[in-house]
């Protein structure tokens, strides 16, 4: 199973690095990246409102890249998606604190985030919590919307 991520990793990184020979001019990467800014700003609070099913819609599975969550890799969003309700339903609020952001426009099409920070949340039983985070979101434009592709999950200690 981790040789599998590797190999799935890899490729993305390759393919990621091939389509980054795509030259694009100064003024369309400022485009891609108003547009990849406000499409992160949208997931970030979509799931500070804990709606796990609206976060879903900007991801498409269909390449089957894989995502990956604090080790574990998963063939399919469908089980993050399921962790990600089953965790959303115990909080009664979540707020992000962005303390590094990085997005890489590689062609006019794909595009990589990178972001840490931390989660703050309440529990629904009233207990608060802070937890470091850096997420990897691989992005792919298809019919005009951005969308996620592959996203790497982890919580550092």
């Amino acid at each position: 199973m981790k040789n599998k991520a590797v190999l799935i990793i890899s490729t993305l990184l390759i393919t990621a690095l091939s389509v980054s020979a795509q030259q694009l001019s100064e003024k369309k990467k400022a485009k891609i990246l108003g547009e990849l800014e406000t499409v992160l700003q949208k997931n970030l609070r979509t799931g500070e409102n804990l709606d796990a099913d609206k976060l879903s819609e900007s991801v498409d599975d269909s390449p089957n890249a894989g995502h990956i969550m604090n080790g574990v890799f998963f063939n399919s969003f469908d089980t993050v998606l399921q962790q990600n309700r089953s965790g959303m339903r115990r909080l009664k609020s979540l707020k992000y604190e962005i303390k590094n952001k990085r997005i890489t426009v590689l062609s006019k099409n794909t595009a990589i985030a990178a972001l840490s920070g931390k989660a703050i949340a309440e529990s629904t039983t009233g207990q608060r919590f802070t937890n470091s985070f850096a997420w990897t979101f691989i992005y792919r434009k298809s019919g005009g919307q951005w969308k996620v592709i592959h996203s790497h999950q982890s919580a550092p200690r």
